[in-house]
Formats: C-alpha cells, sequence, structure tokens
C-alpha cells in the first residue's frame, strides 16, 4: 500500500519533469528561430546613434545627421556574433572591439554605455 502511494508520486513527478523539459526546449528553439540578424545588430546601433544626436542638440556630431557616409561607417564598424540562442552586438571603437549590446528573441538591446562614451568623446 506505502509503495502504490510512492508509485503514483513518482509518475506524477516524472509527468511534471517531461513538461518542464518540454516548455524548455521549446522556448530554446524559439529563441534559435528567432535570433537577431546582423543587420538588425547594425541597425539597432544606428537608431541608438540617432536618438543620441536628437538628444543632445548641442553636440558637434548634429551636423552629420543622416550622412551616408556615416551610416557606411557605423555598418562597417558594427558586427554580430551568433551564440545560437542568443547573439551580442560588437563595434570597433579605438582599434579595439567592445560588446555594446546583445540580441535574443528578434530584438536588440543596446547598453546605455554607448551614450557615456558618445559623451565622454563629444562633449
Amino acid at each position: 500500500m506505502e509503495a502504490d502511494k510512492y508509485a503514483g508520486l513518482y509518475k506524477k513527478r516524472s509527468k511534471y519533469r517531461l513538461k518542464k523539459k518540454h516548455v524548455f526546449l521549446l522556448i530554446a528553439l524559439i529563441a534559435i528561430l528567432t535570433n537577431p540578424s546582423q543587420e538588425k545588430h547594425q541597425n539597432a546601433v544606428r537608431a541608438r546613434f540617432d536618438n543620441y544626436i536628437q538628444n543632445h542638440s548641442e553636440s558637434p556630431l548634429t551636423s552629420i545627421q543622416g550622412n551616408p557616409v556615416i551610416d557606411q561607417l557605423i555598418f562597417r564598424s558594427v558586427n554580430s556574433t551568433n551564440y545560437l540562442f542568443f547573439s551580442t552586438t560588437n563595434v570597433v571603437w579605438d582599434n579595439d572591439t567592445h560588446i555594446i549590446g546583445f540580441g535574443i528573441f528578434g530584438k536588440v538591446f543596446i547598453s546605455s554605455s554607448v551614450d557615456f562614451y558618445l559623451n565622454k568623446k563629444y562633449n
């Protein structure tokens, strides 16, 4: 009688673990399929740069807003590294590569360190 009770609990626990595994695998699959492309990372950096220029009208960078040469510079110096479930946004500053953001589930998040660096460099 005692063994039947524990057998029932074991079956319940096994079903719960199986459900947890399925949920985890589904989330992992979604993360893999929606990992942002390098273009999305570059567009996120460009949007962050444009946002910085709009919020800091006294910055000397406002004169270059919308310049196609700057667009090419951003798109040439920004790349991403894919780690299957997520990716990182990398940029080359001062001859060194820095991670400034990450992408997961189709979204790219850029660190506020970009604004700090631009403030330090151009103000």
